[in-house]
């Protein structure tokens, strides 16, 4: 907002050091006539102005008004303002700017900058009504003043008056780019991602390489809940812009909602980088199990537990050995991870279904023992080891009384 200002500032002080006619309408009234001594002042503070030397310029005019308390002209205020605001004396140019638009109500240069200083000074609504009144009298029209105004209502949370103004600029034959922008993230911040919608595709029409635009279009999918959308789209914008690690983690998540789990194990592969920890493998494993992709899975759980071995990662192992039918394999590494710790014994339980899938009594009822052993009484765990270890003996009583009769 500086930047524009001065900007704006520096083209009209040159227009009214040419004593250019003023940018208003024909209901102002004729221009004031400019005295000969105050013109010869303000030509003198221009010339410093150029030179760079704001201070000595601001203390030419200053001195003027104190030797001649009883002149006064819009366009001399005006000058003054751009000064005080140059050199960073705020209260002062927006003093000057009210007092340029009181001697002329429809100056629009005046109008657009004490809008400005109203912004700055902290009050956006005082600041949209004076761009608005900017833009009724600066000809030709300047419509970026109504994106202003749209601006400084939305700073003023008045999303409503913003969004009256962003759709009146949106219907110009060629809008900018910055005001659909505004416009679609508006109608966003109100959850109304429909209406956005058709502003968002015009805009990707119109500039189909911009990133950010297919950033917005991610947030607007995922607002209608289409996080496979949401992913297509920030896939092309990582494509034209490739993101930080945050950004290919944000990518894989939005995968990983829309239940396309190799996408998503690449791109977390792409945030990890050639050397993942533990904990990002342990991610990894869990995307490749939401597909069922059970070798994968098992593969990176087993890179995850040589890398920091803890007895959750041990037995992860065990259950996806348990998935694919590898009743030893899992049985080992269920044993291997209640070793290290086995809570409430239930990793001796599920080494003890491993065992009887072998039909290794002896092994079941051992873990069976040890699960009831470690488990809570009355749990859910010491009820099924019970059971389990009942039904085992019952078993080995069955055969013992076989081989008897045999």
């Amino acid at each position: 907002m500086k930047k524009s200002l001065i900007t704006l500032c520096s083209l009209w002080v040159c227009g009214i050091l040419l004593l250019s006619p003023a940018l208003a309408a024909e209901k102002c009234g004729p221009e004031p006539r400019l005295p000969r001594s105050m013109h010869r002042v303000m030509h003198k503070a221009h010339q410093l102005l150029e030179k760079g030397e704001q201070k000595k310029a601001l203390a030419q005019l200053d001195k003027y008004a104190s030797d001649h308390p009883d002149k006064g002209h819009y366009q001399f205020f005006f000058m003054r303002g751009v000064l005080c605001y140059q050199l960073k004396k705020i209260d002062r140019a927006a003093a000057d700017f009210q007092k340029t638009v009181q001697l002329r109500p429809c100056h629009g240069p005046g109008l657009r900058n004490l809008a400005a200083v109203m912004y700055e000074k902290g009050n956006p609504v005082k600041a949209a009504e004076l761009a608005l009144k900017a833009h009724h009298w600066i000809k030709p029209e300047q419509p970026e003043l109504l994106y202003e105004a749209a601006v400084f209502y939305l700073s003023a949370k008045k999303p409503e008056k913003s969004i009256a103004l962003l759709e009146k600029l949106s219907q110009r034959a060629k809008p900018k780019k910055a005001w659909l922008t505004a416009l679609a993230r508006v109608y966003m911040e109100l959850k109304k991602p429909k209406k956005a919608k058709p502003v968002v595709e015009r805009l990707l029409a119109m500039a189909p390489q911009d990133e950010m635009l297919w950033r917005l279009l991610a947030s607007l999918q995922l607002s209608l809940k289409k996080q496979d959308k949401a992913a297509a789209a920030l896939e092309v914008a990582y494509r034209l812009k490739p993101p930080q690690k945050a950004g290919w983690r944000n990518l894989a998540g939005l995968y990983r909602a829309a239940n396309v789990p190799l996408k998503a194990a690449c791109y977390y592969e792409k945030a990890f980088g050639p050397k993942p920890t533990a904990k990002q493998l342990d991610t990894l494993t869990s995307v490749y199990l939401q597909g069922n992709y059970h070798e994968k899975a098992l593969a990176t759980a087993q890179k995850a537990y040589l890398a920091a071995p803890t007895h959750k990662r041990m037995a992860l192992i065990g259950r996806i050995l348990l998935q694919r039918k590898k009743y030893k394999q899992a049985y080992d590494s269920f044993m291997a991870a209640a070793k290290l710790k086995d809570p409430k014994g239930k990793y001796s339980l599920m080494a003890g279904y491993c065992a009887m899938q072998m039909e290794q009594l002896k092994k079941a009822e051992s873990a069976f023992s040890l699960a009831r052993k470690r488990a809570a009484k009355g749990s859910t765990t010491a009820k099924e080891a019970d059971r389990a270890l009942k039904a085992v003996q019952n078993y080995q009583q069955a055969q013992r009384e076989q081989e008897s009769l045999g």
